[in-house]
């Protein structure tokens, strides 16, 4: 009797298992959020902005080996590494329009990185609106030309 019951309750475990997974409608495949579906967007704020490329080119680590990015903050305000130098300002946004300013940096001089410094920081400062798809943010002018583009990255 004692092994009867104890064949029952495996094939009733199996009967229950069996049951869960087809009542959940699993096929074996890993479900879409996890592969194979577009990632949510960024938030365009409390995010930090990694810049890949300024206006159309690869953009190349600062001084000290830091990669230039930036972070804008829900208050208006932004933060972030030029290059060579912090810098700090504001930006507004009203739908999908963005610009910065008036901006202000530290005033340090590093003679390899400070053309790349001034032509990013020239950028923000001729922001006019953007576009986020996925992890990527894309800034224009206001001729609707692509000036910057960042990549978010996350913290660990």
């Amino acid at each position: 009797m004692n092994r009867t019951l104890h064949t029952f309750v495996n094939i009733l475990l199996v009967a229950t298992f069996t049951f869960c997974i087809l009542g959940n409608g699993w096929s074996g495949e890993p479900k879409k959020y996890l592969s194979g579906m577009q990632k949510p967007d960024g938030s365009l704020t409390e995010t930090y902005w990694k810049l890949l490329t300024l206006n159309g080119k690869k953009v190349h680590l600062g001084a000290g080996e830091k990669e230039l990015q930036m972070v804008l903050k829900e208050t208006g305000k932004v933060n972030g590494f030029s290059g060579c130098n912090r810098f700090m300002g504001s930006f507004h946004r009203q739908g999908t329009q963005l610009q910065f300013g008036p901006l202000a940096a530290t005033m340090m001089m590093c003679a390899e990185t400070m053309e790349q410094e001034q032509m990013f920081l020239k950028a923000m400062e001729s922001s006019d609106n953007y576009i986020i798809q996925e992890e990527i943010l894309r800034i224009y002018n206001d001729e609707k030309i692509e000036i910057l583009r960042f990549e978010s990255v996350y913290l660990q």
